[in-house]
This record gives C-alpha cells, sequence and structure tokens, in this order.
C-alpha cells in the first residue's frame, strides 16, 4: 500500500509540474507583449486612429464604363463587335411588325390570300409538310417497336436460363433433403432396433 500512495504522489507532482510550467509560459507570453515598445500593427491603410475619414462601400474598382442599363454595364464585353447581331435583330422587329399589320381584318386577309399563291399550290405544300411528319412519325414508330422486340427477345432468353437454373437449384436441394431424411430415418430406426434389443 505504501508503495501505491508514493506512486500516487509521483503522478500528482507530475501533473502539478506540467501545469505551473504552462502557467509560466502564459504570463511570459503576456509580459513580453505588453512590456514591448514596438508599434501597434494597422490593418489596413484604409484610416488611422488620428483622423476619421469616409467609410469605403466598393470593394474593387469597375473596369467598365457606366451604361443606362438594367445592371448599369454593358450585356457584352467592350471589344465585341456586336453591329451585326444589333442590325439582324432590328430586320427581324421590323418584319414581325410588318407583319402584325398585314391583316387587320377578313378583307386584308381574302385579299392576301387572293393575291399569294395559287389554292392547289397551298394544299401540295401542306400535304408534303404533313406526309413528311406521318413518315418520320412512322420511322420512329418502328425503330423503336425493333428495339422493344430485341428486348423482348432478350428477356425471354434471360428469364429461360434463370428458370432453368433456378430449376437445377430445386432440384438439387430437393435430393439432398430427401437423401438427409433417408438418413435421418435409417438412425431412427438403428435406435429403435438398438433400445429394442437392450429393453
Amino acid at each position: 500500500m505504501n508503495l501505491m500512495n508514493q506512486l500516487k504522489g509521483k503522478i500528482n507532482l507530475a501533473k502539478l509540474g506540467r501545469i505551473m510550467a504552462v502557467c509560466l509560459a502564459g504570463v511570459l507570453l503576456v509580459m513580453t507583449t505588453a512590456c514591448s515598445n514596438s508599434p501597434t500593427p494597422k490593418a489596413s491603410d484604409a484610416g488611422s486612429y488620428e483622423g476619421r475619414q469616409a467609410k469605403q462601400t466598393d470593394i474593387y474598382g469597375t473596369t467598365q464604363d457606366r451604361v443606362d442599363n438594367m445592371n448599369n454595364y454593358r450585356d457584352t464585353p467592350a471589344n465585341l463587335d456586336t453591329s451585326a447581331a444589333d442590325a439582324k435583330a432590328d430586320r427581324l422587329i421590323r418584319r414581325a411588325k410588318q407583319n402584325l399589320n398585314k391583316v387587320n381584318d377578313r378583307e386584308d386577309f381574302v385579299e392576301s390570300f387572293q393575291e399569294g399563291r395559287p389554292l392547289n399550290e397551298r394544299i401540295s405544300n401542306v400535304t408534303d409538310r404533313v406526309g413528311d411528319g406521318v413518315e418520320n412519325a412512322a420511322e420512329g414508330l418502328s425503330d423503336t417497336a425493333r428495339k422493344g422486340f430485341r428486348n423482348v427477345q432478350k428477356n425471354s432468353r434471360n428469364a429461360a436460363d434463370d428458370l432453368s437454373r433456378a430449376t437445377d437449384r430445386t432440384v438439387d436441394r430437393a435430393g439432398d433433403r430427401l437423401s438427409d431424411t433417408a438418413r435421418d430415418v435409417s438412425k431412427s430406426v438403428e435406435r429403435t432396433a438398438r433400445d429394442a434389443s437392450r429393453g
């Protein structure tokens, strides 16, 4: 028991020594920092303690000139030439406005219809477009049907293989169980015969 108490005392002294060393290091750190004559470092050059300056609100300087736009800046880079796209957009806008202004009432519609291509030509264009659409739909449907048929064939082959494997496993298990049952019956008969010969 005496040895245990001595060991506990040494361990406690070692812990106490470590605690004292940490405290001494902390005091030394505080004293050297507080007593040094080095100037206080500034966080940034934005201002000083003596003079007040306006608070900086912009994080970064802009590289583009402001434009009267939704975002206050150009939507495209300054060095990109968009004159062709602007001209095309203006042309399309003008054409759309003309198309809207063309037909205002029935008489204008009849007049524009009569001035256009003959009716049989218009009908043939419509039927050609409808025929093309039907052909495309039929091709898509036949491709889909072919793929579906291939999938059914593949799945039926896989099902047949799975069924034959399952049947083989079932037969093997049934044979194993039958042989186990036969073994159990023969052991039971032997035990009964032994018990009958003893008694």
